[in-house]
């Protein structure tokens, strides 16, 4: 899949050039989404720009996680933002008819990857980062045959590249005793936000009576793009219940105006702070 943040990555020249030709989420091509859109996938490397021609990237967005909602601080100041690496994890079995194949005579893919999927749960749990088998492709996929093949999507999710290192190499070296293969699918760092501009966001809350947490981020955001080009940092405002990207989602007015407000003043004391050493 082509992932997200396309336009930052693209701002940042951190997109590849194939990339375009990848499927998004329903299969057709990014280019083909691109091209629907009134816009021209041959061009999409006119967006980049050089690093320095921003002063400075400031990103207001919703937790999407429940810890402002659930301590009801109404502000989170964004320390750093978690790398995310995904993996294509495949076992090969073979395919057989299910209702003629004894149980002791089957080669069953599905069998085989089911261990792996605790596996990297308790991986993550042990390196102190998050885990997730999100995907989980079955051939031939009809229910009166023995999966004879299974592809899993595989993500983890963590603020430190070490712990990232550890863990991935963990999941390869079992995925390889399980005979299966490991095949690393795409990876963003982890990014830490700009420590002067966490200066003024707080300096911001401060100055106008907003309570705050500073807080890491465990989804991925533009700024992790930007900071390749730029200083950045971020705003947290509360998502009711911890949930996002679906209909459930839900911020309410007054937790948005704080978080405008904040990132107004903030701008303004970044300007002034910038005219001054300018």
């Amino acid at each position: 899949m082509a992932g997200a943040t396309l336009g930052s990555r693209a701002m940042a020249g951190l997109l590849e050039p194939t990339l375009v030709e990848q499927p998004a989420w329903d299969g057709r091509s990014v280019a083909e989404h691109l091209r629907e859109a009134g816009l021209d996938p041959a061009a999409i490397s006119h967006a980049q720009r050089p690093e320095g021609s921003l002063a400075a990237y400031l990103e207001l967005h919703i937790e999407q996680g429940g810890a402002l909602d659930d301590t009801g601080v109404p502000i989170g100041v964004v320390t750093g933002i978690v790398g995310i690496r995904r993996y294509a994890v495949s076992f090969e079995g073979f395919a057989n008819h299910a209702g003629t194949t004894p149980m002791a005579s089957r080669s069953d893919a599905l069998v085989m990857a089911a261990p792996f999927i605790l596996t990297v749960r308790d991986v993550a749990v042990g390196q102190g980062i998050v885990g997730t088998v999100g995907t989980l492709r079955l051939e031939p996929g009809a229910p009166n045959v023995i999966p004879g093949r299974v592809e899993l999507g595989v993500e983890i999710r963590g603020l430190q590249e070490d712990e990232l290192d550890r863990a991935e190499a963990e999941l390869e070296q079992q995925a390889q005793e399980a005979g299966a293969e490991f095949r690393r699918v795409s990876t963003k760092p982890p990014v830490e936000s700009d420590p002067r501009l966490l200066e003024v966001l707080v300096g911001a809350c401060d100055e106008l009576g907003v309570a705050y947490r500073t807080m890491p981020s465990g989804a991925g955001h533009d700024a992790m793009c930007i900071a390749a080009i730029a200083p950045q940092a971020m705003l947290f405002v509360p998502s009711r219940g911890g949930v996002s990207h679906c209909p459930d989602e839900y911020t309410d007015p007054e937790s948005c105006v704080a978080g405008a407000r904040v990132l107004l003043a903030a701008l303004l004391k970044l300007d002034a702070r910038l005219d001054a050493d300018s």
